[in-house]
C-alpha cells in the first residue's frame, strides 16, 4: 500500500526526472536543428502581439525591455524556473492523489 505522502514523494521525483529529461531533449533539438533563431523570432512576435493589445506605457516599456537579448534571457530563465516548479508540484499532487485513492484498500 502506498500512502499519500509516499505517493507525493514518488510523484515529485517523477516530475523532477520528467523536467530534466525534457529540458535536455529540448536543448538538444534547439542545438542540433538550429532552432535558436526560430525560437527567438517566435518570442519576439508574441511580445509584439501582446504589446499591440495594451496602451499602458509601463507595460509597453516592459515589453520593449523583454525584446532585448538580456530580456529574452530573463524570459527563458523565468520560464524554466516556472516549468521546474510546476512539474514537481503537479506530479507530487498527482502522486498524493493516487496514493490516497489507491492506498485506502484494506487487504483481506
Amino acid at each position: 500500500m502506498i500512502k499519500a505522502a509516499a505517493g507525493a514523494g514518488i510523484g515529485a521525483l517523477a516530475g523532477l526526472l520528467w523536467f530534466a529529461l525534457s529540458s535536455v531533449f529540448e536543448a538538444l533539438i534547439v542545438i542540433f536543428f538550429h532552432k535558436g533563431p526560430e525560437l527567438r523570432s517566435a518570442l519576439i512576435a508574441k511580445l509584439q502581439e501582446l504589446s499591440s493589445q495594451t496602451s499602458d506605457p509601463q507595460v509597453l516599456s516592459m515589453f520593449e525591455r523583454f525584446k532585448t537579448p538580456g530580456g529574452l534571457e530573463f524570459l527563458m530563465l523565468a520560464s524554466l524556473v516556472f516549468a521546474f516548479l510546476a512539474s514537481i508540484v503537479l506530479a507530487a499532487v498527482g502522486g498524493a492523489l493516487g496514493g490516497a485513492v489507491l492506498g485506502r484498500r484494506d487487504r483481506p
